[in-house]
């Protein structure tokens, strides 16, 4: 880009920024910084990054702006473009433009200069400066000590990525503990050496989103406060958050790593009951949306310096950490609130998994005319992102055309949707509630289900051949669906909804609704009244012991022959108390029993009874010495009495298990 041939808005601008650059080096740094990721920003994206901290210091100082940020023009946003170019030339004459600053602007703008000559230019003529310095400073016993004992220090321990960031924290705080020039980030070959002694190949190339889809896969496994440890920076004795760091720096590799630190809290609030596979995309989407370069390659190396020198300069900003004067925007900008919609993050990200229309319809025209008919039943079709992002990813799971497309056609001439055919379509009664479910979703605002929207679904209803009582009641149930978060009524719902369709699954899925801690009352009672069953087990196996011990062989005399009848006689009873005790045992998890069923029944599940049964369990009263089977007998009775009993603990355990899982959201 040639700075001449565009319109400047004064030199004199420039002139007054380097003047304040020599006065005050470290927020000079941070603003070369903030005009290198500007500069380096296809023009595309340039309102993608319209309220980052970067922008808008960029916006207040180098164009010198006073009004709102929010009234740039795409002209003006350009100009203020050139003016960062302007800017990091003029610091560059001056020599102004600190080693580890241009470890950093380096990185913000290799990807354009593969195509820019001025860029080129530029990034010889910083790195030429502290090029001849490389390998030669002086050597330091405590970085030579650091080096030295690297291989002890556990990083092996660590998976790659994790290792890399905890020998860049560990050596930057090795720089500021010793006193040591932050040149030596970029004028040394201590990274280098110290990658070399743990076999880590630092010329390795790699997209940043690459790295970033690394660092994400070993957090997620090795768990947050295994990161957060190790890319912390402290302020005297506050940790800053990610966020405040973002706001700092603006290096493209060092903000990729507070990108990822940053989205993780979010996305475990917003999505801890998805699946993991769902998180992983919502985060990755998050990040790359975040990233200024998300294609652009880096050498390990280059981003190791470029994390050090961000450290660095985030301490030294806090450092001088001077009070703003009136009219200049302030080093770290405060975060303007952003209007955050989970479900259209949700929808952007992380696509619908299933839906039980894709079955049953498998023609692309049926498919479409179900998304057109959802639409005529849309609460505000043109506004709510919510609802919005619901049809776009059903959209995509059905490979229609895309939403908004469907709704502005839809929309221009609803008289269009041929709802003959739509009924047509929709001649099966699966088919039909699983539309009602949908467009009694989308029907909702804030404030439930919109008096146009029922009207629309019942009046189909009424074409579907429905009863005007049992339309409602559905309706009334899907409304509940689509605006409740309290499990006893969603569950409620769902016990009405299940029966008909499987609609509901999408629903939850996409509301992103949890059942945590819904069922643990119930699940807890289960287990523990399966553990009673432990203790009934060992009785029949002790009374069955017993019984093998009162075989007789005919050849006994008189006192041992009664002795015999009169234990087989206690054994019976013993038997009759236990299966008493068992039909009890029963009886007592009966209530917790059905109320698992019922939990199952209303998510469509199958419900699970005990099966068998004791009608033909029963003890051989003929305890005679002269009743040879009665052994046999008893063994036969004792097995049934601890088949129905271990039936019972097994559905216990089942139900349980059951109840656990649709906690976590596997249903």
């Amino acid at each position: 880009m040639s700075t001449t041939a565009i319109k400047t808005r004064s030199d004199s601008q420039i002139d007054a920024l380097v003047a304040d650059a020599q006065a005050d080096s470290t927020a000079a740094q941070q603003l070369a910084l903030d005009a290198s990721k500007l500069a380096g920003l296809a023009t595309e994206r340039l309102e993608t990054f319209r309220d980052a901290g970067f922008f808008k210091r960029c916006w207040y100082k180098l164009n010198g702006r006073t009004e709102s940020i929010a009234r740039a023009t795409t002209a003006d946003l350009v100009e203020m473009q050139a003016l960062a170019w302007q800017y990091l030339a003029a610091l560059q004459k001056q020599n102004l433009i600190e080693a580890r600053s241009i470890a950093i602007i380096r990185n913000n703008l290799a990807e354009l200069a593969e195509t820019q000559f001025e860029t080129r230019e530029l990034l010889l003529s910083l790195t030429t400066r502290v090029g001849h310095k490389i390998g030669r400073l002086e050597q330091v016993t405590s970085v030579i000590d650091w080096r030295t004992s690297l291989k002890v220090q556990g990083y092996d321990r660590l998976p790659p990525v994790m290792q890399v960031l905890s020998v860049v924290y560990d050596y930057s705080a090795l720089l500021r503990e010793n006193d040591l020039a932050m040149e030596r980030i970029v004028e040394s070959k201590d990274l280098e050496a110290a990658f070399e002694m743990l076999g880590i190949d630092g010329w390795q190339e790699f997209t940043l989103s690459g790295f970033a889809e690394r660092l994400l896969d070993e957090t997620m496994a090795a768990g947050m406060p295994a990161l957060e440890g190790i890319v912390e920076i402290r302020a005297g004795e506050r940790v800053l958050a990610a966020d405040q760091v973002l706001e700092m720096v603006s290096g493209s590799g060092f903000n990729c790593v507070y990108e990822v630190a940053s989205c993780l809290p979010m996305i475990s609030r917003v999505a801890r009951h998805a699946r993991e596979e769902d998180r992983r995309t919502l985060m990755l989407g998050s990040v790359r949306d975040h990233l200024s370069s998300p294609d652009a390659r880096y050498c390990l190396l280059d981003l190791a310096r470029e994390i050090a020198a961000g450290i660095s300069l985030v301490r030294s900003l806090c450092e001088t950490d001077a009070p703003v004067a009136p009219g200049q925007a302030p080093a770290t900008l405060p975060q303007e609130p952003q209007p955050f919609s989970l479900e259209d993050l949700l929808s952007r990200h992380v696509p619908l998994q299933a839906h039980p229309i894709t079955e049953l319809l498998v023609d692309a025209n049926s498919r479409q005319l179900y998304i057109d008919a959802l639409i005529l039943a849309m609460a505000s079709p043109g506004e709510d992102s919510q609802r919005r992002g619901y049809l776009s990813s059903l959209s995509r799971l059905l490979q229609c055309e895309p939403a908004d497309a469907s709704i502005e056609r839809v929309l221009r001439d609803p008289r269009r949707v041929q709802i003959d055919r739509v009924l047509d379509e929709l001649s099966a009664r699966e088919r039909q509630y699983a539309w009602l479910v949908d467009a009694t979703f989308l029907g909702c605002e804030a404030g439930g289900l919109t008096a146009r929207a029922r009207g629309v679904i019942l009046q189909m209803a009424r074409a579907f051949n429905l009863k005007n009582d049992d339309a409602e009641r559905f309706v009334d149930a899907a409304t509940v669906l689509a605006t409740e978060t309290v499990p006893a009524k969603l569950i409620e719902a769902l016990a009405r909804i299940a029966t008909h369709t499987g609609a509901w699954r999408a629903i939850i899925d996409f509301r992103k609704l949890s059942f945590a801690g819904a069922f643990a009352k119930t699940s807890w009672a289960l287990t523990q009244h399966s553990m009673g069953g432990v203790n009934l087990s060992l009785a029949i196996s002790r009374l069955a012991m017993d019984v093998m011990g009162q075989m007789s062989f005919g050849d006994e005399g008189f006192f041992q022959r009664t002795a015999i009848s009169a234990k087989r006689s206690l054994s019976v009873s013993s038997f009759n108390d236990l299966r008493k005790k068992v039909e009890a045992f029963e009886e007592g998890g009966r209530a917790h029993v059905n109320e698992a069923n019922r939990v199952l029944r209303a998510f469509g599940q199958e419900s699970h009874y005990v099966r068998a049964s004791l009608y033909d369990c029963a003890a051989d009263k003929d305890t005679a010495v002269s009743n040879e089977n009665w052994c046999d007998n008893m063994d036969k009775a004792l097995d049934k009495l601890r088949d129905y009993l271990d039936a019972c603990v097994d559905v216990m355990h089942e139900l349980s298990s059951r109840l656990d899982a649709m906690e976590a959201g596997r249903w």
